[in-house]
């Protein structure tokens, strides 16, 4: 997916959960994938964060929002939002990534370090996370701050099963017509199956650090958990074998990907504005 990587989806799934909504605004074109998708033999949605966006509605709803605390919630996005994009430029790594891709040889170290970048940028901004989240639960009465981590408890499964979902419409979206060898759908098989593990362990640690977090309001300790939950020495051995994976691929295999991600990524965009409008904004302040 975007992928905002491991950090913009994990955090998207949790945050929405406690009303900040979708992980913001996905680029028009990146390279690959830093993270790949289910089985392609499992149930694919219709639409990619279809299921998302229904949990998402219905526990917005659970927490019964005055239109004044949607219009808090909706300024300290806008102004967080605004902070984190000066602290550097997505769209710039997008395209050196998508250059490396793209070159008649792809250089494995230079691809694996452009992803190492990346990630680290996500790590960067996790304050700015945090202090957005904490600003929110503010605007949280005491109840509505119990009914938040009542619903991330008693929903966990159907977040679960939507983030299920949209890795099985990426997946299907993004080999479709690659022409993969019976050695590279091995080989994209077992880096689905290690991120499905890796994915699930992270996000295990965010749903105890936001819940804790929307209970002690402690900002100080839900920055740090959030550091280990997302910490590079969890990603670095996926984002190795996701170079290998793509050095695999020839150079026309690397070019339908490239097409392949740019379709997806509309449809995500899609979904995060219309995430956006459940919260009663436009959908096009995100980033």
């Amino acid at each position: 997916m975007s992928r905002k990587s491991l950090l913009g989806l994990a955090l998207a799934v949790t945050a929405a959960s406690i009303q900040l909504g979708g992980c913001g605004k996905i680029p028009e074109q990146t390279p690959m994938p830093a993270r790949t998708m289910a089985p392609a033999d499992q149930r694919v949605a219709q639409d990619p964060g279809n299921d998302l966006r229904r949990v998402h509605r219905e526990m917005l709803a659970a927490l019964n929002l005055t239109e004044a605390q949607r219009s808090q919630i909706r300024e300290i996005k806008a102004r967080h939002k605004a902070e984190m994009r000066r602290m550097g430029d997505l769209r710039t790594q997008l395209e050196q990534l998508r250059t490396l891709v793209l070159a008649p040889t792809v250089d494995r170290a230079a691809l694996t370090q452009a992803l190492t970048a990346m990630h680290q940028s996500k790590l960067n901004k996790i304050p700015h996370v945090a202090a957005m989240m904490s600003d929110v639960r503010g605007v949280l009465t005491p109840e509505q701050r119990t009914i938040a981590v009542t619903q991330i408890n008693n929903r966990w499964n159907d977040l679960m099963a939507a983030l299920d979902s949209m890795r099985t419409e990426g997946f299907t979206q993004l080999s479709a017509n690659l022409n993969l060898t019976t050695a590279q759908s091995q080989a994209l098989q077992t880096l689905q199956d290690q991120d499905r593990t890796l994915d699930d362990a992270i996000m295990a640690d965010l749903r105890t650090a936001v819940t804790q977090f929307m209970a002690d309001g402690n900002q100080q300790t839900l920055t740090s958990s959030l550091q280990s939950a997302l910490a590079m020495s969890r990603v670095t051995d996926m984002l190795g074998d996701t170079s290998d994976f793509v050095v695999s691929l020839n150079q026309t295999q690397r070019q339908q990907l490239v097409a392949n991600m740019a379709s997806y990524l509309q449809k995500l965009k899609a979904m995060h504005q219309a995430m956006e409008g459940d919260m009663g904004g436009t959908g096009s302040d995100s980033d």
